[in-house]
């Protein structure tokens, strides 16, 4: 249930970003008594949508193997990658052992795949697969694997992933659920007996423990309406939350397609993610199908508490290639979001000079191999490194000349940093507002205004960027703001990035 933030709100140092309006002050356009001028009105700005930059080939290849689904994660100086795959169902060598793999990089750009000797496939153990189950079990092949680090956890159950399998009752009927195991080093699994949830999904759930809630949310791809005949139905994506993450409550609506939406548009994989060192914002990255073209996109939805979710963009972040790239029939989304400075991994999302996530590219349409003449081109062809600057998700943005208000807020630090972009003549100016009053020393006249791209940098006034005799008091912050983008801003200790 969406709760909304007490005015003031205590932001302390943690990141504020513009996924909707709600931490923009609405105005009033006519006073509410004393005055017809409009009061603390926002004007000439726009919440505007940013799509990251996807690299034309691959970071590996897998031929043969469909790649199933992926996690990413950014810890201990490295990029750890969790993918699935399943050899292409065709030929008399197919088989539907679904498998998750372990890569790892210091920079996104070369990938190890180490030979960990833990799983015999093809007579060898020279792979990188941690995790197999035994196909006899099952209709379809575990898959949509999603790892993630749990720190509430012991040692030995550090790590945690669920997958989706469909359990074999007699000849010829299946239970779908989705399962989990557990792990002490993200390499060494151990699957857990009793199904987590009774849930119908093929394609890639995913689970997170939120910090700030204290709960487990997981989010998991479904029809609406649940029970009607094959191809009658619309995919969606679902929802819980729990306090135990081997017991989960019946899910509830998430994700579906509205009535701006064309109607042969469904929701596949999510991707959800928080909004890496934002305070309450949640993100996903649903795979949109488009049953007409046979194609997939990749939209973004926002959340503020990761139950009540929006589009900001009616339109997808990602969509199909031109004839003959490698994504000429789309993308799918994959899960994590990496960050890295230089040549190597940051040591935090607000360190880094660019954040990192993984697309697959599709070189075939969602239903093309399941047909002879459709099988021989090969279905995808891998992971795609895709970029975008940090928190470069949304921005409130300025064509020309606009301001806006903050709602009021108290905060803890010293400096107050932006992290923005202005054309060429452009800026961003800031005022701090007690009361709604500009306080003396940090009016708008006396800003020292930011211009072109900054990456946290800190705000100043007549030379002075100290604003640390303001915390802990009820504040309010006036940007005004010419051809320039405002991705975030948040309060620091002295010196801090």
């Amino acid at each position: 249930m969406f709760e909304p933030r007490l005015i003031p709100t205590n932001i302390g140092t943690r990141k504020q970003v513009f996924l909707d309006q709600s931490f923009i002050a609405a105005g009033y356009g006519v006073g509410w008594k004393n005055s017809a001028k409009p009061t603390m009105m926002p004007r000439g700005i726009d919440l505007e949508v940013h799509s990251p930059t996807v690299a034309e080939d691959p970071i590996f290849a897998m031929p043969g193997q469909i790649f199933g689904g992926s996690s990413l994660l950014c810890e201990e100086g490295k990029l750890k990658l969790y993918y699935g795959s399943m050899s292409v169902l065709t030929g008399e060598e197919a088989e539907v052992s679904s498998k998750l793999h372990y890569a790892e990089s210091a920079d996104g750009r070369s990938w190890t795949l180490p030979s960990l000797g833990f799983m015999e496939w093809k007579g060898s153990r020279e792979n990188n697969i941690i995790f197999m189950e035994d196909p006899a079990k099952h209709q379809y092949p575990p898959r949509g694997a999603t790892v993630f680090r749990d720190p509430t956890a012991s040692p030995e159950e550090r790590y945690k992933f669920v997958y989706c399998w469909e359990y074999r009752e007699g000849e010829s009927i299946f239970r779908p659920a989705v399962r989990g195991a557990v792990s002490p080093d993200g390499l060494r699994w151990e699957a857990i007996p009793d199904v987590l949830l009774w849930h119908r999904s093929d394609a890639q759930n995913v689970v997170q423990y939120d910090e700030d809630a204290r709960l487990y949310r997981g989010y998991f791809r479904d029809l609406y309406p649940r029970k009607s005949r094959h191809g009658l139905s619309r995919r969606v994506i679902r929802q819980a939350v729990t306090t135990d993450f081997r017991h989960w409550p019946d899910t509830s609506l998430a994700v579906m397609p509205n009535p701006l939406d064309p109607p042969d548009l469904d929701f596949y994989d999510n991707a959800y993610v928080r909004w890496p060192g934002a305070q309450d914002a949640h993100l996903m990255f649903p795979t949109a199908y488009l049953r007409s073209p046979d194609t997939m996109e990749i939209h973004m939805a926002c959340s503020r508490d990761g139950s009540l979710w929006f589009r900001p963009q009616q339109g997808p972040i990602l969509s199909n290639g031109a004839p003959g790239t490698s994504h000429d029939c789309g993308f799918n989304s994959l899960q994590g979001i990496g960050w890295l400075q230089g040549d190597h991994v940051a040591s935090s999302p607000d360190t880094a000079d660019r954040w990192i996530m993984l697309v697959e590219s599709r070189r075939t349409t969602h239903n093309q191999a399941n047909y002879p003449e459709g099988a021989s081109r090969q279905t995808n062809v891998g992971p795609h490194l895709a970029s975008i600057r940090p928190d470069g998700f949304m921005s409130v943005s300025a064509r020309n000349e606009g301001e806006f208000w903050t709602q009021e807020f108290v905060f803890s630090g010293e400096n107050l940093l932006l992290n923005s972009w202005a054309r060429f003549g452009g800026y961003i100016a800031v005022e701090i507002l007690q009361d709604g009053v500009p306080v003396k020393g940090f009016a708008l006249a006396e800003c020292d205004v930011v211009r072109e791209d900054s990456l946290w940098k800190p705000v100043s006034w007549c030379g002075k960027s100290e604003v640390g005799s303001l915390a802990g008091t009820t504040c309010q912050l006036r940007f005004f703001m010419v051809r320039a983008r405002l991705y975030a801003f948040r309060f620091a200790k002295r010196n801090e990035r």
